[in-house]
C-alpha cells in the first residue's frame, strides 16, 4: 500500500507536468517534445492498467477481518468516519479551491469558472464507501466461501476477460465524457475495480497470499514484461 501511494503520487506529479509543458508548449506556438509526450503517455496509461486496481484488492482484503471483528454497525460507522470525512473536505475545500485554482493560474482554466462541489482523486475514497455498504449487507458477518486459490493459468484467463470486457465497452461506451458516477474511465476500469475488490475479500478468507508465494515466480514475472511491452505499444499506437 505504501508504493502504490508514492506511485500515486508520482502518477498524479507527472499528469501535472505535462500539462504544463503541453501549455507551454502552446503558448510558444509549438508542440511538446514527441518523446517527452511518449514517455508521459506510456507511463500514465502503464499505471492505470493496474494500480487503482490494487487499491481495491487490498481494500477487499481488510474487509473480512474488520467486519468480522467490529460487526455490521461499527464497521460501517468506521469506514464512513475515517472515509467520509476527508470526503467531506475534499469535496467542499480541497478541490474547489486548490485543484480549479491551479488549473487557472497555469492558464488551462482562464474564465476560472469555480465549481462549489468536486470529489476529484476522492471518487476512490467514495467508492470504498459504497463498495464495504454493498459488502456489509450482501456478503455479511462470517462470509467465507471456500474457494480455491486460482492457477497461473486462471489468473491470466481472468485478465484476458477484463481487458476483453473493457475493450468491449469502450466500443459501445466511448470514454468522453471522462467520469461516470464519479468515476474516472468508468467503463473501461470499473469491472476490474469490482472484480478485484470482492477478490480481495475471497483472499483474505481463503489465505490466498500464501499460497500465491508459492507459485513460479518466473512465470509470474514473464507475464509481467509481456504485458508491459504490450501496454507500451498500444500507447504508443494511441498517441498516433
Amino acid at each position: 500500500k505504501i508504493f502504490l501511494t508514492c506511485l500515486v503520487i508520482v502518477h498524479h506529479v507527472a499528469n501535472g507536468w505535462h500539462i504544463i509543458l503541453s501549455v507551454q508548449a502552446a503558448q510558444q506556438g509549438s508542440q511538446m517534445d514527441p518523446s517527452s509526450a511518449a514517455w508521459f503517455f506510456v507511463f500514465g496509461n502503464f499505471n492505470q492498467s493496474y494500480f487503482m486496481s490494487l487499491f481495491f484488492f487490498f481494500s477487499g482484503y481488510f474487509s473480512p477481518r474488520s467486519l468480522n471483528k467490529k460487526g455490521t454497525y461499527m464497521f460501517l460507522f468506521d469506514k464512513l468516519k475515517r472515509l467520509g470525512i476527508p470526503l467531506i473536505i475534499t469535496l467542499y475545500l480541497w478541490h474547489p479551491f486548490a485543484e480549479e485554482g491551479m488549473s487557472y493560474l497555469i492558464g488551462q482554466n482562464p474564465e476560472f469558472s469555480q465549481k462549489l462541489v468536486g470529489e476529484g482523486v476522492a471518487w476512490f475514497v467514495q467508492q470504498l464507501i459504497l463498495f464495504n455498504i454493498v459488502y456489509a449487507f450482501a456478503c455479511g458477518e462470517g462470509w467465507a466461501p471456500k474457494i480455491k486459490c486460482p492457477s497461473l493459468l486462471s489468473f491470466f484467463g481472468m485478465s484476458l476477460l477484463l481487458a476483453l470486457l473493457a475493450a468491449l465497452l469502450s466500443l459501445f461506451f466511448p470514454p468522453a465524457p471522462a467520469y461516470f458516477f464519479t468515476v474516472p474511465l468508468f467503463w473501461i476500469y470499473y469491472p476490474s475495480y469490482i472484480v478485484f475488490f470482492f477478490g480481495g475479500a475471497l483472499a483474505q478468507v481463503n489465505n490466498w497470499m500464501d499460497e500465491i508465494k508459492d507459485k513460479s515466480r518466473l512465470v509470474i514475472y514473464a507475464w509481467a514484461i509481456i504485458c508491459i511491452a504490450i501496454g507500451a505499444t498500444v500507447s504508443l499506437f494511441g498517441m498516433e
